[in-house]
């Protein structure tokens, strides 16, 4: 069911995984803020977010292999991604990177939807 009436809705992609110094390319922060960070530490990566646009949420929730208003498909499945056409939409040449680094370290993907006015 496509919902375009909730133009307060944000919504966006984390990743959950083990820290690895390896990563740090793909991770949001500069190196030196993870300098204490354990090897394997659970972390969360914010990949995605201020998907405010329906129907950039619409297009968005294609790439990514689930539909944004059913819950049960918000845990990502990585397997279907389609990550040229989400770095279409999102216009970043390194997201692409970024997921499958993150994938092949072992992270899972999760859809977040939220009121803007709501933390």
């Amino acid at each position: 069911m496509a919902r375009t009436d909730l133009p307060s809705i944000v919504a966006g992609v984390v990743a959950i995984g083990p820290f690895r110094r390896s990563l740090v390319p793909y991770l949001e922060y500069s190196a030196h803020y993870y300098e204490h960070t354990q090897e394997d530490a659970r972390i969360i990566v914010t990949l995605l977010f201020d998907f405010h646009d329906p129907v950039l949420l619409r297009d968005a929730g294609e790439c990514l292999g689930l539909d944004p208003w059913d819950f049960n498909t918000h845990v990502i499945d990585p397997a279907r991604i389609d990550l040229e056409g989400l770095g279409i939409i999102w216009d970043d040449d390194g997201l692409p990177e970024r997921i499958t680094a993150l994938k092949d370290a072992g992270y899972q993907f999760y859809f977040r939807m939220k009121h803007r006015d709501v933390l």
